[in-house]
């Protein structure tokens, strides 16, 4: 029997509100036998290879604003999707239609795919791998839309800059979000898990001769009580007033040294995704492309992803395949030493998958993509690395990155805010800083990493810890 729980279904209702059953009908909500579901799926495979992965998400957030207006958002996704295999030829279908009669129609034209698909040789279903053993878990409950609401009331009441008025705007987001994921195939894997995530994200908005200061302060947590809403309240209100008197940076092209917050740090790491990932690289993409084993980074630098990180959001024990997930590092000090697979580009290469397969949802086929990716962090503080520094930027805020850091060209071309440096302290706080210049001599120039790890969650996690780089290129907007 497949050791697997059973979810809530919403037999007939697809996402994003279309075809939604009556709420009377919803409300009911029968248990969903996955075991017999899975079955289904098992006996219509014929001799193809089968896979069924079944993903239910329940999201619920709350939002309270300036004049304390309340929003509620719900989104309660359940579908299943199928990947069949004949002869290494894909057919992939999904469906949001659970009955059995539903369940065969996608089994077949699954199979219908299958049948016209180009053969792929490296496309195949994994095969079940030893899993660690972990501490049973209760189900999660699904979102609770008062505890939210009450706790979005009390983070937007904490949102008071000391010395300023913020009535110019104060909101606050908390959201819960449970997870619940199975599969199994005809190669014998029968996995499954399920967890829960909160978060908070706060907006702290001043008025400082006429322009607008905004801070933002952000938190997660495993569940709604461990959320600590005002270290995010605190978080938003010190960046916002960090950013009073702040004048447009003037200078003209220069080369300075920056080190950057850990926040800001996050977007770099998380433009780099991409070119650690076998599916891109395998293509001969991305400045990393045929350069394993080289350095490409100063020595100062290693990157690693991983999926088992306690209390991380992109934590979970089994990839969206059924692989366990690890700890993989990608980048020791300096030289690429590794790339992130999912079934498929680990069979290209020859090794085993690291636990990267990741899937849109249930109506889409495994990609590759990092869960926790962060830059390894070391023993110096924030402040010591300024110190270091002298002079040059503080850069807390950099936006832009996903369409002006290309990791296919390196090149860089964003905006920035932060503070000048002198003396080896912050002083004049100053925005629209533009970086641009290449990502290949942003990572041969960084020159240590600080000790205070930080990740920001972007459909994964990204992250690391304030960062010193000699050489940056900058300039006035």
């Amino acid at each position: 029997m497949l050791e697997i729980p059973d979810v809530s279904s919403r037999i007939g209702q697809r996402d994003g509100g279309a075809d939604r059953v009556p709420r009377r009908q919803r409300s009911r909500r029968p248990a969903l036998d996955w075991q017999r579901l899975a079955g289904v799926v098992m006996r219509g495979a014929g001799s193809d290879d089968i896979e069924a992965f079944l993903l239910h998400v329940q999201v619920t957030e709350a939002r309270v604003g300036t004049t304390r207006d309340v929003a509620m958002h719900s989104r309660d996704t359940l579908g299943l999707g199928i990947r069949r295999v004949r002869g290494h030829r894909l057919g992939f279908t999904y469906t949001s239609d659970l009955r059995p009669e539903g369940v065969r129609d996608a089994v077949e034209c699954a199979a219908r795919q299958a049948a016209i698909a180009e053969e792929e040789p490296f496309e195949q279903l994994p095969a079940p791998q030893p899993r660690e053993p972990s501490e049973p878990r209760e189900r999660p409950q699904p979102p609770d839309p008062s505890g939210l609401l009450s706790a979005a009331d009390a983070l937007q009441a904490m949102l008071r800059a000391p010395a300023r008025d913020t009535s110019a705007g104060r909101s606050a987001l908390v959201g819960q979000r449970t997870v619940e994921m199975a599969v199994a195939s005809s190669r014998g894997m029968a996995t499954s898990y399920a967890k829960a995530d909160t978060w908070c994200s706060a907006t702290a908005i001043v008025q400082d001769r006429g322009v607008a200061r905004t801070g933002t302060g952000f938190a997660n947590a495993p569940t709604l009580d461990e959320l600590d809403i005002a270290a995010a309240a605190a978080e938003a209100v010190e960046r916002v007033e960090a950013r009073i008197g702040a004048r447009p940076y003037g200078s003209g092209p220069r080369s300075t040294a920056v080190v950057f917050s850990s926040t800001a740090l996050a977007q770099f790491i998380r433009a780099l995704q991409p070119i650690l990932c076998a599916d891109i690289v395998v293509d001969g993409r991305g400045i990393f492309a045929g350069r394993l084993g080289e350095a490409v980074a100063s020595p100062a630098v290693s990157l690693r992803d991983d999926g088992t990180l306690p209390g991380a959001v992109g934590s979970v024990p089994i990839d969206d395949e059924g692989t366990p997930t690890r700890e993989t590092l990608l980048v020791e000090h300096g030289t690429l030493v590794g790339m992130l697979h999912n079934t498929r580009t680990a069979s290209a290469w020859g090794i085993p998958s690291t636990g990267n397969g990741r899937r849109n949802g249930y109506r889409s086929v495994p990609l590759v993509r990092a869960h926790n990716l962060y830059l390894v962090p070391g023993t110096v503080s924030t402040d010591e690395l300024i110190m270091r520094m002298v002079d040059g930027l503080w850069i807390d805020e950099v936006s832009g990155t996903q369409t002006t850091v290309n990791p296919l060209s390196g090149h860089i071309s964003i905006i920035a805010s932060g503070a000048l440096v002198r003396a080896g302290s912050k002083e004049i706080p100053v925005t629209d800083v533009v970086i641009s210049g290449d990502l290949r001599r942003l990572l041969d120039s960084v020159e240590a990493v600080g000790s205070e790890l930080q990740l920001r969650p972007h459909g994964g996690a990204y992250g690391g810890a304030p960062t010193l780089v000699s050489d940056v290129r900058i300039r006035g907007r």
